[in-house]
Formats: structure tokens, sequence, C-alpha cells
């Protein structure tokens, strides 16, 4: 799981001695301010199929689907350990370049492929800025697994900013299947880093499937076998950025959004002698 380093030293030694324990035992992170990074450790059982580090620059395979590219760009910090990419979009921005001509600033990361059926954990951090301001009007999506191949419709998993809380976004190629679990409270992450953790094993209704979602080391979501990916999808991949679909057709309170992006690495676990596979409800190891 995460563990977060931060410049914000304690006063009593002692206590620090213990808590880092108590993380390091737990694996549980938590962020006290926008000062502190995400520090990644790989899972047990898995390996890593795609990690991203920004103070790379964003990857030339990657694909940046921006007005401007001033939309997407790298900022570097001396009061962070690493770099991070910095997402901005305003309303009033020229789409009609950008896929479908729909407000957007995303980087996807199609490298690495995601496979239905297979075990995958995603780990990544987003941080709002102090002003991040919120729309109770319209959500946008903030990260997302894209489905792949000529399928077309909503991402069938998104994390989403839907006015004062996160929703994650989950369904299938099965009509009505979407469902928005709510948690979180994003007015209280502004001027923070949050860590996140995804383990993701896709199927669709009927298959194995399993979304388990964790903010900071906590569990928010946890759903399985309720189908969230599209039907024999082997070409998923994975997206971040800001993705605001009603911007022009709707009502909203915001005409200019930003958020910033920390590592990202994809995990994917090890296969096991057919003797050794020992089937489970999916649960995060």
């Amino acid at each position: 799981m995460f563990k977060v380093s931060s410049t914000n030293r304690h006063k009593k030694s002692g206590q620090i001695r213990v808590m880092a324990a108590a993380l390091a035992v737990m694996s549980i992170g938590m962020v006290s301010s926008a000062t502190a990074e995400c520090v990644l450790n790989q899972p047990p059982g898995y390996q890593t199929l795609m990690h991203v580090d920004w103070s790379d620059g964003i990857p030339p395979w990657a694909g940046i689907q921006t007005a401007t590219p001033q939309n997407a760009w790298i900022i570097r910090s001396d009061s962070r350990h690493s770099a991070q990419l910095h997402i901005e979009l305003s309303r009033n921005d020229d789409y009609q370049r950008v896929a479908n001509g729909v407000p957007r600033a995303e980087v996807s990361l199609g490298k690495t492929r995601i496979v239905n059926g297979r075990d995958y954990i995603l780990d990544w951090s987003t941080s709002l800025p102090e002003d991040f301001p919120i729309d109770n009007a319209q959500p946008e999506i903030v990260t997302q697994i894209l489905e792949g191949g000529n399928r077309r419709g909503a991402p069938p998993v998104a994390l989403v900013i839907n006015g004062d809380h996160y929703e994650m976004r989950v369904h299938s190629d099965v009509p009505h299947s979407m469902r928005a679990l709510k948690f979180g409270s994003v007015p209280a992450d502004r001027g923070k880093t949050v860590c996140w953790r995804l383990h993701y094993i896709p199927g669709t209704v009927g298959e194995k499937s399993t979304t388990e979602l964790d903010k900071n080391g906590q569990r928010v979501v946890a759903e399985y076998n309720r189908g969230n990916a599209y039907a024999g999808d082997d070409q998923a991949s994975v997206k971040v950025g800001v993705y605001k679909w009603l911007w022009r057709k709707q009502a909203s309170d915001v005409e200019h959004l930003s958020i910033e992006y920390g590592n990202v690495t994809l995990y994917g676990k090890k296969s096991l002698p057919a003797d050794a596979a020992n089937p489970s409800r999916g649960e995060s190891k």
C-alpha cells in the first residue's frame, strides 16, 4: 500500500518512530499537506507493468488531448521530492481539435493494455489547489480506465468529482449497469495530496470482477462480480486528467479548473502454476 513522506517534522521523535512503525505494519497512507508525496511500494505478488515518473517529462508514447500545450505540463517545486503533471483547462478554450470536440485536458497512458479477467493494481495521486472551485452544477472525471478497441461509451471505471464529493462510477456494456459510488469530501482535500490505489479485475456482468478503491490507505469502494468492463475488452488503458463533457452543454459554476498528478504505476498479478492457484473473491492481497 502507500506510505507518505512529508517535509513537516514532528517535534516528538518518539511519536514519529511509533507512527512510522504503525505505517510500515498497516501499510496505510496519510497526507497532511500538498508538500507530501506518495511513496509507492510494490504490492506482494505483483509485478510492475508500467511506471510513469513525471520527472522524466510526459512520455513520448503518451497521448495528449488538450486544447493547447499549456493545458498539460510538468511542474517542479523545491517543496516536492518529485515532479508532477499539471493539468488545467478553461471553459472558453477552443476544443475543436480535441477528440469529439469535448472539453478535456488528459494524458492517455495507453502503451500498456488492460485485459479482462486479469488482476491489476493502479497507484497514483492527485493534488487539488487550495482554491479548487466546486461545481455544484455538473461533474468532472479526473482519472479513468478507458475502454479499448471500437467500443464506445462511458469509461467503465472513472474517478469523478461531483460537487463537494467524489464518486467512483462503475459500469459494463450491459444497459443501465452504471453505479455512482459516493465518498469523501472534496473541500477537505484542497491544498492536499491524495494517494489512490485501485485494485481492478475487469469483467462484464456475469464474470468475475473486482473494483476496490483506497483513498490514503482507507477503503472507500468495494464491489465484486457486478460488471466493471466491456465484454471481451483486451485493450483498455489508463487516462489521467480532467474530462468535463457537459461544460459546453449545461450550466456550470466554474470557468477554470486545475489539478496535479503524481507518478502513475500499474502492477499486474504474477501468474501462478495451475496447481498453486487459489481462486478468491477478489480481496486485496
